[in-house]
């Protein structure tokens, strides 16, 4: 990759030279201030994309670290919720087989003793 910016390079002042000539020193010094100026607006832009961007990924990764922090409590604080899900997953598929009969669906919840009071 270097090889060809410096084949490029070269090949740009060779172009340059034969189509303008030598630079003439005395003409630059007068847009100094200029030249500065616009290389520090440059710099300046190239700097404040990459730390937008390196904020927003960080803003991510804080993000997935906290969904992460917050399923591992819940986890630890609720040990039966997996085991819950699955067993109502279950039933309602067992439940979706009586289709519209209501007292065969509380049979089978009964069945289950799902529930405190037996109605």
């Amino acid at each position: 990759m270097a090889s060809a910016v410096g084949i490029v390079l070269i090949l740009t002042l060779i172009a340059w030279l034969d189509l303008w000539g030598p630079v003439n020193v005395g003409v630059i010094r007068e847009w100094q201030t200029l030249i500065g100026f616009g290389g520090t607006l440059a710099v300046g832009c190239v700097a404040w994309i990459n730390v937008t961007r390196q904020i927003r990924q960080q803003r991510v990764g804080t993000r997935l670290t906290l969904l992460s922090r917050e399923e591992d409590r819940i986890e630890k604080s609720l040990p039966g919720l997996k085991d819950a899900a699955k067993f109502c997953e279950n039933l309602s598929r067992r439940l979706s087989a009586f289709n519209s009969d209501i007292e065969a669906i509380v049979r089978e919840i009964r069945d289950e003793h799902v529930g405190s009071h037996p109605d």
